[in-house]
């Protein structure tokens, strides 16, 4: 009779304490998205630009997180690379670099620890993200109307290009206008953190931000890398760009999940482990939890930053 009684009151009180370590894990994932991007915006303070989301370019292969260490407080880790060589240039090693990790600062809490790395469909690596190299924040360097890149059917959950939600009138495409396109194939929206590939390629100023700080995105949830995640089921899908030094750790959104454009793969979108939303950081600093339903439209006008599409965020 006790037994069973204490069996009812156990079954009683596990969604309140499953409910409660959820929200302490929201919780602890904005502040580290916060910090991220108050690292950014001090950086920015200093140079009077912001980083690039990469450098890929003639000189140096590096993510973004090389040049805001410093305000990181890891000016130890920073005053030992050279961001004049790509990051595994005979004077810098990967094993190097897979010595020198931020333990779990850049890992969502609610994101797995243990990851599978896979080639060819076969695990090679086992990773414990919260003693590795691992990042679970990423930068958008563009949206893609166009890539086929991770699209495709994926344990019944059909990833979509991109493009089919402007064809469907779900995204406004204006490419004439102030918020048209701004590459040579005319198929990429670009925002604030951008890859830098070549040394003349422009860096942001806050001046360029018209549509207000607050109103634009700097920095999102891509978690669970490199394991690959569609929906919520885990692919043998090889995901490259997973270390915090390597230079392409940014995201193109390219893809949605039946129009989602949250949550639907961590391929090279918006992906958490939070029920129903991602985090999501502006580039005033402040951090938000948007829903994994958000329209795409609105998506797109937080994402540009200088189309005078300014989104009504009071709701979301």
């Amino acid at each position: 009779m006790v037994i069973a009684i204490i069996g009812i009151l156990v079954a009683m009180l596990l969604p309140a304490v499953n409910s409660a370590r959820a929200a302490a894990r929201r919780t602890q994932c904005l502040n580290k998205l916060r910090q991220i991007s108050l690292a950014i915006i001090n950086y920015e303070s200093q140079f009077q630009v912001f980083p690039p989301a990469v450098t890929n370019n003639e000189q140096s292969k590096y993510s973004m997180y090389a040049y805001i260490l410093p305000f990181l407080e890891e000016a130890a880790i920073y005053n030992q690379i050279e961001l004049g060589q790509d990051w595994d240039a005979t004077s810098q090693t990967e094993e190097f670099f897979n010595g020198t990790n931020l333990g779990s600062a850049l890992i969502c809490p609610a994101a797995p620890t243990l990851r599978n790395r896979y080639r060819q469909n076969a695990v090679v690596e086992s990773i414990d993200a919260g003693t590795s190299t691992l990042v679970d924040y990423v930068p958008i360097h563009s949206v893609n109307l166009d890539s086929t890149a991770g699209t495709g059917s994926f344990n019944g959950v059909e990833v979509s290009k991109l493009r089919t939600l402007v064809s469907s009138g779900a995204i406004v495409d204006s490419p004439s206008g102030p918020r048209g396109r701004y590459s040579s194939d005319n198929t990429k929206w670009w925002g604030i953190l951008r890859q830098q590939r070549t040394l003349q390629d422009a860096r942001i100023k806050v001046a360029h931000v018209r549509d207000g700080l607050s109103k634009t995105i700097l920095m999102t949830e891509t978690a669970g890398r490199p394991q690959g995640y569609v929906g919520s089921s885990m692919t043998t899908q090889q995901i490259t760009s997973h270390k915090w030094f390597f230079g392409n750790l940014s995201i193109s959104v390219n893809a949605h999940c039946s129009g989602s454009v949250v949550n639907c793969t961590n391929t090279s979108e918006v992906y958490s482990f939070h029920k129903g939303v991602a985090a999501m950081s502006h580039a005033d600093g402040s951090v938000h939890f948007r829903n994994e339903a958000i329209d795409p439209e609105v998506f797109v006008s937080l994402y540009t930053m200088a189309g005078g599409d300014i989104a009504d965020t009071s709701g979301l």
